[in-house]
């Protein structure tokens, strides 16, 4: 990265399209991001702080999709990876 941002010293439409790719893969497929990405962790460390950027809410609905049933505790004990 030759800056702040994925494309440089400002926001564009990659950090907000990959920080919505990013998030969704954790949130709905228990899919972070690899520790062996130490750059792209700290963007989206630095990123995600952005008032813009707050962690999505999902409908129960689509929980119950992306997680097959599973919700609450068995969600936290890392059922769905």
């Amino acid at each position: 990265m030759k800056g702040k941002f994925l494309a440089g010293s400002s926001v564009t439409i990659a950090d907000c399209m990959a920080m919505a790719i990013l998030q969704n893969a954790d949130d709905l497929h228990g899919v972070p991001i690899p520790a062996d990405c130490p750059a792209l962790v700290a963007w989206h460390d630095s990123f995600s702080k952005r008032p813009s950027a707050l962690p999505a809410t999902y409908p129960p609905a689509v929980l119950e999709l992306a997680f097959g049933g599973l919700t609450g505790k068995s969600m936290a004990s890392g059922a769905h990876v």
